[in-house]
């Protein structure tokens, strides 16, 4: 009898992940053997593990789970530069990672999987307890012998001249196409690079001074603020995973107490990660304010910021995009997000604050939109994805966060005024 009856389809679509990701690990492993200090190979390699084992803790498939666990949190250290990977504790990874597929291949035949053998799990709680057995350090480079023969069997003449004159040969250049002596380069930075947002307002070439590309496009964030975001990723996908089931089991007909509950349960779940997920993505848009006027912003009313407030770092937050003004979000609005997730909410108890001391409005209105019925949003919609663009699930005439990148995108397409909001013009388009 399977022991994992109702939750089918959640398994299958986690072993299809998982193995994808173990299959992924894989690859990597083999990589960090010729490259053991590489802190991306050692990032996502801790993440392929930290996402198994959230899935395999959704299926309350424990034996997975503590495996995965103290293998992540080995990562953790080695990443971290706690540990170092020698080739004992490469040893013991290997083992982990194949004592993972054999669960897998229990979980493929819908039963519980053993627990991993003690002798393994006390060699990973020897490595986190810092008593595995140091390393032995690697031999010296054995001596290349030297012969009176030289490259492709020509005589080597450094040594010829030695053996005839007794002096000992003067250094020789390297010859053409040897490799040059190399400085090792310092150690990266424990962030990743993502892109940054397009400036609303651009500065002259005239006025700023010449900035790399690389500067103007990219922006550098913490990999701990990373792994929060794929974090939320992942268990939004499982959250996602059980509705589904749980939508299934009510089309069926059980609409027990307990379906019902956890129908409620993951609801609520899913709403609470998408607020965390809403909250991480921004911050992670978050640099100092000296950036964002670099990048072509300009503070209200001419104001200017001082020397250390342009270090304070802050987010673009356009709640109303083009149609509203902008703000520069700074980490004490997230504080206030704490007791409200609404970024409405947060903005308008700081802008009471601000009224409190100088009882001046928003600088920028909030315009009125064109507002459309839902049959003919949906319409639009059902264009929209006959063009191929992502509406999401369904088709329900509401304008979504995806339906908006939708019509920006078509917008762009079509030479229209790119604001992502389904206005006349775009309308007209849709119906030629």
């Amino acid at each position: 009898m399977s022991q994992f009856a109702g939750m089918e389809d959640l398994l299958a679509d986690f072993l299809t992940e998982a193995g994808e990701l173990l299959a992924d690990v894989d690859n990597k492993l083999v990589d960090l053997e010729k490259n053991p200090s590489d802190k991306n190979l050692l990032n996502d390699i801790f993440r392929g593990f930290h996402t198994i084992k959230g899935g395999a803790g959704f299926l309350n498939a424990t034996p997975l789970v503590e495996l995965c666990h103290r293998t992540e949190n080995l990562f953790d250290k080695l990443r971290s530069d706690e540990l170092q990977l020698t080739a004992n504790i490469m040893d013991v990874i290997m083992a982990a990672t194949g004592c993972v597929r054999q669960m897998f291949d229990d979980l493929q035949q819908q039963q519980m999987p053993q627990s991993a053998d003690a002798s393994l799990l006390a060699a990973l709680d020897a490595i986190l307890s810092g008593k595995a057995p140091a390393a032995e350090a690697p031999p010296p480079p054995a001596e290349t012998p030297t012969d009176a023969n030289g490259e492709h069997g020509g005589p080597n003449w450094p040594v010829l001249l030695e053996s005839l004159t007794g002096a000992p040969s003067p250094a020789l250049p390297p010859a053409d196409g040897a490799p040059a002596p190399v400085t090792p380069a310092a150690p990266e930075a424990r962030t990743a690079s993502i892109q940054s947002i397009q400036p609303l307002k651009p500065p002259s070439r005239a006025a700023q001074p010449a900035i790399s590309s690389a500067k103007e496009t990219t922006i550098r964030v913490d990999t701990t603020r990373l792994d929060m975001v794929l974090n939320l990723s992942g268990e939004i996908g499982l959250t996602k995973n059980r509705l589904t089931t749980l939508r299934a089991d009510i089309l069926a007909g059980k609409t027990d107490a307990e379906t019902l509950k956890a129908l409620d349960e993951s609801v609520s779940q899913l709403d609470l990660l998408v607020g965390d997920l809403q909250n991480a993505v921004m911050k992670t848009r978050m640099q100092p304010i000296g950036n964002w006027l670099k990048a072509g912003m300009q503070r209200s009313r001419g104001r200017k910021f001082t020397s250390q407030r342009l270090q304070t770092k802050g987010a673009l937050l356009l709640p109303a995009g083009l149609y509203g003004p902008g703000f520069l979000v700074t980490p004490n609005f997230y504080v206030i997000k704490k007791y409200n997730e609404s970024d409405l909410y947060a903005l308008f108890i700081g802008h009471v604050a601000d009224r409190m001391s100088t009882n001046k409005p928003f600088d920028g209105q909030w315009r009125k939109v064109s507002t459309y019925t839902r049959a003919k949003v949906k319409r639009l919609q059902k264009v929209l994805r006959r063009e191929g663009y992502n509406i999401g699930d369904k088709i329900d005439g509401l304008i979504g966060f995806r339906s908006r990148v939708a019509v920006g995108l078509y917008q762009h397409k079509y030479g229209l005024k790119r604001d992502c909001w389904p206005g006349r013009a775009t309308f007209s388009q849709a119906s030629r």
